[in-house]
């Protein structure tokens, strides 16, 4: 009797254990519910439209497209963009290709049109399994924030991922992001100046463009290279509208980025619409009710001219990409 009790006690204990591991599985692995019956359904109403767009790359993806269908459905409330920042932390797109080919587990950003809110799936997902699971009318690429710097290195990793993406996705457009130098000041600049660390992230990207690695490219880093010659410069806790001396500071200095993915999505589509009709204010009320992936600091809200002065930027970006502007 006592060795059946005994038994009995270690098998109710293996089966706690059993049942923590399945709880720690089931919420790593799974997103909060996006299920919203309001906003779905007044959403429902409105849109006639849906894009499928994915993102690969890191956390400077985040910063720069988790605003962005925000700010598309905010001028065109018609369109629903269906989102996913398929992301790993701090890695060039070599990673992603490996994870890609050894089915190793990335973190998903997944953004709901129908709640206007992002969901994330942590180290749990298979990234051809995102790949494959829709027709993407817009596949991004981020190369990591160092390594852009090399056309060299850069090419082969764009050339392999792009390569892996159009067996899968033939008729996807494929798009890649110049992304924004560091502030000066920042540590990672080395001996570099901001605007030295630009003119190669954008000789890289012109390099791509030129020798068609790529079909469009999204000039982000620009329109922050000319929001840092304007007195919004001041911004940031670190300065130079960064948080950190690497990420964008929360608010209008993702929202400048978010800005250009706008614009540059509606020439890509030959839709008649401009980022100089968005309404949005990025208080830290609305950031927060975004559900914005790895944000950095606290959001900064600015005046109408403020505002006025990051659409320029964007736009002036979008119309001279590998040229910053004098202001």
């Amino acid at each position: 009797m006592i060795h059946s009790y005994m038994a009995k006690i270690h098998l109710n204990k293996i089966s706690w254990v059993f049942v923590f591991l399945l709880a720690f599985i089931s919420t790593s692995c799974s997103a909060e519910d996006p299920t919203d019956p309001f906003y779905t359904e007044e959403r429902a109403k409105k849109v006639t439209k849906e894009y499928n767009v994915l993102v690969i790359g890191d956390s400077f993806s985040r910063d720069a497209f988790s605003y962005a269908p925000s700010v598309i459905e905010n001028i065109c409330p018609n369109l629903a963009i269906n989102m996913k920042i398929l992301y790993l932390g701090g890695k060039a797109l070599n990673y992603h290709i490996s994870y890609l080919n050894n089915n190793t587990f990335f973190t998903l950003d997944t953004y709901d049109p129908f709640t206007g809110k992002w969901y994330t799936n942590y180290n749990c997902i298979i990234g051809e399994d995102v790949i494959c699971e829709r027709t993407w009318d817009l596949v991004i690429l981020q190369e990591g924030s160092n390594t852009i710097r090399s056309y060299e290195k850069t090419q082969s990793h764009v050339t392999q991922l792009r390569d892996y993406i159009r067996q899968r996705q033939p008729f996807a457009k494929i798009a890649f992001m110049l992304s924004p130098s560091k502030p000066d000041g920042s540590p990672a600049l080395g001996e570099l100046t901001s605007d030295q660390a630009w003119e190669m992230n954008a000789a890289t990207t012109s390099s791509l463009l030129d020798n068609d690695e790529v079909e469009h490219i999204i000039p982000c880093g620009t329109a922050i290279q000319n929001a840092r010659r304007t007195i919004i410069d001041r911004y940031g806790d670190f300065g130079h509208l960064s948080f950190d001396g690497d990420h964008l500071q929360e608010g209008f200095p993702c929202l400048i980025e978010a800005y250009v993915t706008a614009q540059f999505f509606f020439n890509l589509y030959g839709l008649a619409s401009s980022i100089s009709s968005c309404t949005i204010e990025t208080s830290q009320q609305w950031v927060d009710s975004k559900h914005i992936p790895g944000k950095h600091g606290s959001a900064i809200n600015g005046t109408k001219e403020e505002y006025n002065i990051c659409k320029q930027c964007a736009l002036s970006a979008i119309e001279h990409p590998f040229e910053v502007q004098q202001y």
